[in-house]
């Protein structure tokens, strides 16, 4: 019984696998398969453009849409809002912020009352963990909150 030669190699996101019971063949083609994809990984795809989003792919939610959809009420919840969106939706993401980060984002949710004391309401609510003097993130709680917020209006939709 003849044995299978099986060969895989991955560089980068290209995976080429060739197979066979000829040892010679295999080595002969790997370098031919894996060079014929890395041309094809490389190559500029023409099917869409930046401007154009391909079928079926979503553009990313704006601060105004995801606020929207969560509908918060409370202050706290506002904020932890907010601090969701620029923790883990914004294409600038971030992992740790300053009140008046949110503060400045505050006019892109269309939320027409301001915040009075939000870095009061943030050093309080425990939707909010202290990573440094003046930096904050959100905690567990918030982001349970907002998560829960999230799913709530999945469930509804």
């Amino acid at each position: 019984m003849t044995g299978i030669y099986r060969v895989r190699v991955r560089r980068g996101d290209v995976e080429v696998e060739v197979e066979s019971n000829d040892k010679n063949f295999v080595e002969r083609h790997l370098e031919q398969q894996m060079a014929a994809a890395l041309a094809v990984a490389k190559a500029p795809s023409h099917a869409t453009t930046e401007s154009e989003p391909p079928c079926g792919t979503r553009r990313p939610l704006s601060l105004r849409e995801f606020y929207k959809q969560v509908s918060p009420k409370q202050m706290q919840q506002r904020a932890a809002t907010i601090a969701y969106y620029v923790e883990h939706m914004s294409t600038e993401k971030v992992e740790e912020w300053k009140p008046t980060d949110i503060e400045t984002k505050w006019a892109d949710t269309g939320e027409k009352k301001r915040p009075g004391n939000l870095a009061g309401t943030i050093r309080q609510s425990t939707f909010f963990s202290r990573i440094r003097p003046g930096q904050y993130r959100l905690s567990n709680t918030g982001l349970e909150w907002v998560e829960g917020e999230l799913e709530r209006d999945d469930n509804h939709s």
